[in-house]
């Protein structure tokens, strides 16, 4: 009774697994949950740039090292993936390039290139994560004892009123001294 109880537990767990895995990738394809917008991808690329200026700083700081020196640093790159995040880098650059070029060539020829809901929608965008980031700057000011509970939710309610607000452009600081 118990292997037949043990059998059958094991054969559903193992078809939920295989049914889930088969599934989920087309399903969240289909959703639309995997597409990126412009502006996240703009935002990737800034942030691929920057990463990858942090990475050739720091492996410069270790090229100085006297046990480092001797290294090879072409193969250092290629087992830490620099070479695969460039690759991405550069693809991310082609498609903006090309993007780019479409849209310059439908606007000469005199056609709407991207409705202005879209971007609406685009800034709108934009705006709330940079609101977002500065809200977890604040959080980690916080967290960190620089700044008082006080002044925290201050800043907190004022870019909130600045995310409420999509119609003027994020003044804080003016927001701040009223």
């Amino acid at each position: 009774m118990k292997t037949i109880l043990l059998f059958h537990v094991v054969g559903c767990v193992l078809l939920s697994l295989f049914l889930n895995g088969i599934t989920s990738h087309p399903l969240i394809k289909y959703l639309g949950f995997q597409d990126k917008s412009r502006s996240k991808n703009v935002i990737f690329s800034y942030f691929l740039t920057g990463y990858l200026r942090n990475v050739a700083e720091k492996k410069e700081k270790m090229k100085t090292n006297p046990f480092l020196h001797v290294s090879e640093w072409k193969q250092v790159d290629s087992l830490s993936g620099v070479d695969e995040i460039q690759c991405k880098l550069e693809t991310l650059k082609r498609v903006h390039a090309i993007e780019a070029r479409g849209e310059f060539e439908l606007q000469q020829a005199g056609y709407e290139t991207q409705d202005e809901q879209e971007r609406q929608a685009d800034l709108e965008e934009a705006r709330s994560k940079s609101i977002q980031c500065i809200k977890g700057v604040v959080h980690h000011l916080y967290e960190q004892n620089q700044c008082s509970g006080e002044s925290s939710q201050l800043l907190r309610q004022i870019l909130q009123d600045d995310h409420d607000d999509c119609s003027d452009p994020i003044d804080s600081w003016r927001r701040l001294s009223e």
